[in-house]
């Protein structure tokens, strides 16, 4: 959209304003932060649109407290504009979080634009990100002369305050939005009711200069009232935009505030009847607080606020009619997920049936709506239910992945009563009982005998089993370990794999080739975990090629990652770093669901290994983060990362933690990171010079690993355990099995070590200028100093030492000491 222009009443910006604004576009960022109704968004407009940049190329996003990732989409779509490529590998990183900022920075590195071109977003405060001033600072450091990015935004308080001190972004505040008493005085000759100079200092005192209570005031005056009558906004508001409408009138703009932006179209459907939109259309076009962009209008929070207070006290039969008329908007407008929200709050059931989600929309709506949904799916006739039967399927097994087991039950349960109505023709019948052993296989994770008889007894009911259940979730569920899914029980695994190897052809099938690789995949790790180095390099690369010709990003990953844990073990540095650059181009190159998410956690569990805590992805160092981005399933898997950073950290709390993470190993049982957690127990203990109990929980690890050659993991422990597995007392002490943990140990220390040298002391990714600051840095200069020394401002010292940590993956200038420039 080209502009957005207040469409009520020629416009009038005090000198101070004006001042502020042409500054705007002197840096590649602009943040223009004030609170609600300051008219920050209309002067921007405004000035883009009449001011010297008017012959440019402007195009504009407002935020509507979407979900974090649809905000980033919409503003790479921007991005887009400039750069097609550099915004393409953008979007693929699906939202910006603290451990993704450097490579969204490495990227912006190589964005170009040929022509001028203004991208703005509005409503910044509603984007969701975890550190929108961070993002701010990394989107600054683009480099291109003829784009400029804008954000329009409230105060926002998420990463604490922003980064005024960097020379790159123009900070509009609200202090030059604010009207002094001499203009207001002009603003009320601009609006033909002039008023004295001490009648407008009424008017600053009552308003402090507040442009959106300074028009409400006018507008009540030119009515007749008193200035400075009602200095309380919603009173104001209630004068002017409530009590001169007729009840008809009032319906209607309660029900359209339902709505974050409308076309004329969309207004027409809200009022259900021609004679009221015609009334109401000439009001919206002459509100001051109702913006039109072009195409879309939008009403001012302010308003909107009051009109949703007094919609949220209406009657219920008045609210399920407007959201029925909002959620019809909203279809017309192709916002289908916005829509079914619309309906699921009037219990418009049959509405929602007829919208066709993607799997992606759906597992969205799982996640934000899951009792809303489980209301529909037990109140639904069973009528309307029999002939979408493949909905309860897709919810069920959606829900039981992210652990909303009351939703995944009440879609089981309809599904089970479906499948024994007299009405139900056999060939639909058969399709329920199949979507019941389908989803049970799901019920049943980490259990591959059962999974697989649930897989072929749903086979066996299709008359037709290719692309029964189609999804483009990842495959492993972000986890680059098939043994990690699957082997929950000691002296099994080879069983578990011949059941894999057997049962995936079948999944795959009724999948659209999901699951394919999985076997391959498998059989690398557990070759991996045995020492088999040769045979899982080998296995590896077969399960890559076999994922890939099928698309499976997931199954890539987990072939890479064996590639990446055999280089480690064999100290082959060019290996690793060429394989993690893999694991980095499938991240933003990957079509399945959560490849960036895939990337982070192998990149997390091969730096932990590596002793590399300050390279490891943040969000992978709290047990609140990374149960809030993975799988339910999932999260044991990442708790082995975060269970080795605290015991290295906090040894002596060390055990009272690893209590509560081997809880979550049960239900389903996980035995690898069951493991690893006895082992991170094995070497607090030893630390602390508690021999008895290191000795009883490595003998745990020991009786639990070996059995099934799973050498690997207790090897990874030799530099912390070394002494201990040497002790006659351990199980296994003197065995061929202990002989091969130790060899593989002394392997992987060694190998760690090298390939733990070369990462630090490889080629720097710094430029020349950034590299030159850095080296002064270590000398512990202060920011003035190097800037006296480099003939530069303090504060382009201070902005280039953010990119060098962000590059460098360092929190401070004590931390520079360990790099090898």
């Amino acid at each position: 959209m080209e502009d957005r222009i207040s469409n009520t009443h020629t416009l009038f910006f005090p000198p101070g304003i004006q001042e502020h604004i042409q500054e705007m576009l002197k840096a590649p960022v602009s943040f223009v932060c004030a609170g609600s109704g300051f008219g920050k968004t209309t002067a921007v407009a405004h000035f883009l649109k009449h001011g010297p940049t008017s012959h440019m190329r402007v195009k504009w996003h407002t935020c509507f407290g979407c979900v974090p990732a649809r905000t980033w989409q919409e503003i790479c779509g921007l991005l887009w504009l400039a750069d097609r490529d550099t915004a393409s590998a953008l979007a693929r990183l699906e939202c910006p979080a603290p451990d993704n900022l450097c490579h969204i920075s490495m990227l912006l590195d190589r964005l170009r634009c040929e022509e001028d071109l203004i991208l703005v977003v509005d409503n910044y405060q509603f984007s969701g990100f975890a550190e929108p001033y961070r993002l701010l600072d990394v989107l600054s450091m683009h480099r291109c002369g003829h784009l400029h990015l804008i954000f329009i935004s409230q105060p926002m308080w998420a990463d604490g305050q922003s980064q005024t001190s960097n020379p790159w972004i123009y900070h509009m505040t609200q202090e030059a939005f604010c009207f002094g008493p001499d203009d207001i005085r002009q603003l009320s000759v601009h609006l033909g009711n002039g008023i004295s100079l001490q009648q407008a200092g009424l008017l600053y005192k009552v308003t402090n200069g507040w442009i959106a209570a300074l028009l409400l005031q006018f507008v009540h005056y030119a009515g007749g009232g008193k200035l400075g009558e009602y200095p309380a906004l919603s009173d104001l508001i209630s004068r002017t935009f409530w009590e001169p409408l007729s009840l008809r009138q009032r319906d209607f703009f309660l029900s359209l505030s339902l709505l974050d932006t409308f076309t004329r179209q969309q207004a027409l459907m809200m009022a259900g009847d021609e004679t009221v939109f015609t009334e109401c259309w000439n009001m919206i076009t002459v509100n001051a607080f109702i913006h039109f962009n072009g195409t879309h209008y939008t009403i001012h929070s302010l308003l909107k606020d009051f009109y949703m207070q007094k919609f949220n006290a209406a009657q219920p039969v008045f609210r399920n009619r407007a959201f029925i008329c909002a959620g019809d908007a909203c279809l017309y407008s192709k916002d289908s997920l916005m829509a079914v929200g619309f309906f699921l709050q009037a219990g418009a059931y049959g509405r929602i049936l007829s919208i066709r989600l993607t799997s992606g929309q759906l597992a969205g709506l799982v996640r934000e709506n899951g009792p809303g949904l489980k209301q529909m799916i037990e109140e639904l006739p069973d009528g309307l239910l029999r002939e979408h039967w493949e909905l309860l399927m897709a919810i069920s097994i959606k829900a039981s992945l992210t652990g909303q087991m009351g939703l995944g039950c009440a879609a089981f349960t309809r599904l089970q009563q479906l499948s024994v109505l007299p009405a139900v023709d056999v060939r639909q019948r058969s399709h329920i009982q199949a979507a019941l052993s389908l989803v049970n296989s799901f019920r049943t994770y980490n259990d591959v005998a059962f999974m697989c008889c649930f897989h072929k007894m749903t086979w066996d009911y299709l008359d037709n089993p290719y692309d029964f259940y189609l999804t483009n979730d990842s495959w492993t569920f972000c986890i680059p370990s098939p043994v990690y899914m699957f082997w929950r029980r000691s002296g099994n695994l080879q069983d578990t794999l011949a059941l894999v190897r057997e049962g995936i052809p079948r999944y795959a099938a009724m999948a659209g080739g999901k699951g394919t690789g999985a076997a391959e995949a498998m059989q690398a790790e557990m070759e991996l975990l045995a020492g088999d180095t040769r045979g899982a390099y080998d296995s590896a690369w077969n399960a890559w090629y076999t994922a890939r010709s099928r698309g499976q990003d997931s199954l890539c990953f987990a072939a890479l990652f064996t590639l990446c844990r055999i280089a480690v073990l064999e100290g082959d540095c060019g290996q690793f770093t060429g394989h993690m650059e893999e694991i980095g181009g499938l991240a933003l190159k990957g079509v399945e669901f959560g490849c960036v998410t895939t990337s982070g956690v192998c990149a997390g569990f091969l730096y932990s290994r590596l002793d590399m805590d300050e390279t490891i992805p943040s969000w992978l160092k709290e047990p609140d983060s990374y149960k809030r981005i993975l799988y339910p399933v999932s999260a044991p898997f990442a708790g082995i990362i975060y269970a080795h950073l605290r015991r290295r950290q906090e040894p002596g709390t060390f055990p009272g933690v690893a209590r509560a993470l081997l809880a979550e190993t049960d239900r389903p049982p996980f035995l690898l990171p069951r493991i690893y957690y006895w082992l991170e127990l094995a070497s607090a203990y030893e630390r602390m010079n508690c021999r008895d109990m290191a000795r009883r929980y490595l003998d745990m690890a020991l009786e639990h690993a070996v059995p099934d050659r799973v050498y690997l993991p207790v090897a990874e422990y030799h530099k912390e355990l070394g002494e201990l597995l040497g002790s006659p007392e351990v199980k296994y002490a003197g065995t061929s099995e202990m002989r091969a943990i130790i060899r593989i140990g002394r392997k992987m220390e060694a190998g760690a070590a090298k390939i733990r040298k070369y990462l630090k002391s490889r080629n720097s990714p710094l430029t020349p200028r950034e590299k030159e600051i850095a080296l002064l840095a270590r000398q512990r200069l202060t920011n003035e100093e190097i800037a006296h020394q480099l003939y530069i401002s303090p504060a382009t010292v201070k902005n280039v030492l953010y990119r060098v940590y962000d590059k460098l993956n360092v929190h401070g200038k004590k931390e520079l000491n360990e790099i090898d420039f």
